[in-house]
C-alpha cells in the first residue's frame, strides 16, 4: 500500500468502530423528538407485547421494524439500556462499512470499495446516531445486504439461496422503512431500460423477491387488519406525512396535522388526509410539480440532525459554539462528498455513457430515494437512504481524480 492508497477494509472498520464508541463514551444516550418515540414504542414492546405509543393504545402508524429492533435490544440488555442501543447502532454501522467496501468492490473495484468504506467510517452524522435511536443506519444495513445478495443471485443453488435471501433482507427493510418495498421492482425497471432482453431474468428476480417481502410482512399485515378493521399493509401515516408535505402552506417539510383530526381513530386520520391531500393535488397539479422538483434539491441542503438530537449533552460538553462548529463540520463534510459524488456521476458518464450511468444501482436508488421524498416530505434526515449509494459515487470520483485505480478496476468500472 502506498502513501495515497486507501486504507484496507479492516482499518476502516476499526476506525468506524474506535469513533463511534469514543462518541458514545462522551455523549450519552438521551433520546428525544423521534428517538423518543421509538424508545417508548420499544419498551412498550418488550414489557407489555404491545406497539403503540401506550400500552393502552396500539397503533400502526409508524412502521414497527425501528421498535422491534430496540426492542429486542431492550430485552437483552434491560429496558432503557444506553449500551443496549449503543451495541446496535454500532453493528449496523459496521455491517454498512463492511457491504460499502463489498458493493464497491463488485460494482467498481477494490479501490472504489475501500474508499467508500472509510467515507462512511468518517461519515459525521453516522457517528452521531450512534447514540440515537432512529430507523436510517438499520436500513441501510439491511438495504446493502439485500443488494449484496441481489447481485449474487442467479442460477444454480447458490444463485437461488442469494436471491431468497435478498427478498428476506428487502422485507426487513420494509418493516424498518416501507419504502424499500418497491427497490426490486425499480432495480428490474432499470434492467429493461439498459437491456431489453437480458431484462426478464431481473424481473423475475424481482417476483421473487417482492413476493417474499409480501408473505413476510402479511402476519404484521394480518394483526393490523385485526387491530384497526381494515387493511393495512405496514402503517397507517403513509397519507398524513404526503399531506404535511404538500398542503398549500407547507414548506415541505413536518407540520402539525389540522386539529380537526384529534380523536380521529388512524384509519378515520388517514382517510381524512387522503382526501384532503388529493383535492389539493386536483386544486394546484403545477405547484405539485414545482413543489416536489424543489423538494429534490432542498432534500441535500444540510446535515444537522445528528446535532440536533444529541444538541442537550453537547452543550453540557462543548456549549452553543461547539454545538454550532459541529453542525458546520457535519454539513460541510456532506457537502464534500455530495460534490464528489456528483463528479462521480460525470466521471463514469463520460467512461461508460450517460445511459449507463443513470441506469446504474447507485445513481438509479439515489433518484427512487430522492423522488420517493421528494413527492411526500423533506427534512434534514430524508436523504440519509442514499448515502450510501452517494459514498460509492464519491468513491468512484475520488479513485479517478487522485489516480488511485488500479489497471484491474479500470477494466472493472
Amino acid at each position: 500500500m502506498t502513501l495515497l492508497s486507501p486504507p484496507t477494509l479492516t482499518v476502516s472498520l476499526v476506525l468506524a468502530f474506535v469513533l463511534r464508541v469514543v462518541w458514545a463514551l462522551v455523549i450519552p444516550v438521551e433520546p428525544v423528538s423521534d428517538a423518543a418515540a421509538y424508545a417508548a414504542f420499544a419498551t412498550n414492546i418488550a414489557e407489555h407485547g404491545v406497539y403503540g405509543f401506550t400500552p393502552q393504545t396500539p397503533g400502526a402508524f409508524w412502521a414497527v421494524g425501528t421498535a422491534g429492533i430496540y426492542a429486542g435490544v431492550y430485552l437483552l440488555f434491560g429496558v432503557g439500556s444506553a449500551l443496549g442501543v449503543v451495541v446496535i447502532n454500532l453493528i449496523s454501522a459496521l455491517v454498512v462499512v463492511w457491504l460499502l467496501h463489498d458493493l464497491g468492490r463488485r460494482w467498481f473495484g477494490e479501490t472504489e470499495g475501500r474508499i467508500a468504506a472509510l467515507l462512511f467510517a468518517l461519515w459525521p452524522m453516522a457517528i452521531q446516531f450512534t447514540t440515537v435511536l432512529a430507523s436510517e443506519i438499520h436500513f441501510m444495513a439491511l438495504t446493502l445486504a439485500a443488494l449484496a445478495c441481489w447481485d449474487r443471485a442467479g442460477r444454480g443453488a447458490g444463485g437461488i439461496a442469494f436471491l431468497l435471501f435478498s427478498g428476506v433482507f428487502f422485507a426487513g427493510a420494509t418493516y424498518v422503512r416501507p419504502i424499500a418495498l418497491l427497490i426490486p421492482a425499480a432495480l428490474a425497471f432499470a434492467a429493461l431500460l439498459r437491456a431489453p432482453r437480458a431484462a426478464p431474468g431481473a424481473i423475475l428476480k424481482a417476483a421473487v423477491a417482492t413476493a417474499l417481502i409480501f408473505a413476510l410482512v402479511a402476519p404484521w399485515s394480518a394483526r393490523n387488519e385485526r387491530l384497526l378493521g381494515e387493511p393495512v399493509f405496514m402503517s397507517t401515516n403513509f397519507w398524513p406525512v404526503f399531506w404535511m408535505g404538500n398542503h398549500a402552506e407547507t414548506n415541505g417539510e413536518f407540520s402539525r396535522l389540522p386539529p380537526e383530526t384529534d380523536g380521529m381513530t388512524e384509519v378515520e386520520q388517514s382517510d381524512y388526509m387522503k382526501d384532503l391531500s388529493i383535492a389539493a393535488l386536483r386544486a394546484d397539479p403545477a405547484g405539485f410539480v414545482w413543489r416536489t422538483t424543489w423538494k429534490a434539491v432542498r432534500l441535500h441542503e444540510r446535515e444537522t440532525i445528528g446535532v440536533a438530537w444529541n444538541l442537550a449533552a453537547i452543550e453540557r460538553l462543548a456549549g452553543s459554539t461547539g454545538a454550532f462548529l459541529l453542525k458546520g463540520l457535519s454539513t460541510l463534510y456532506w457537502y464534500a462528498v455530495l460534490a464528489f459524488a456528483v463528479a462521480g456521476i460525470f466521471l463514469h458518464a463520460r467512461r461508460e455513457g450517460a445511459w449507463t450511468t443513470l441506469l446504474s444501482v447507485p445513481v438509479w436508488l439515489w433518484l427512487y430515494f430522492t423522488a420517493v421524498h421528494a413527492i411526500i416530505i423533506i427534512g434534514d434526515r430524508y436523504h440519509m437512504p442514499a448515502i450510501p449509494m452517494i459514498a460509492l459515487l464519491a468513491a468512484y470520483a475520488i479513485s479517478r481524480l487522485a489516480g488511485l485505480s488500479t489497471a484491474q478496476d479500470q477494466r472493472r468500472a
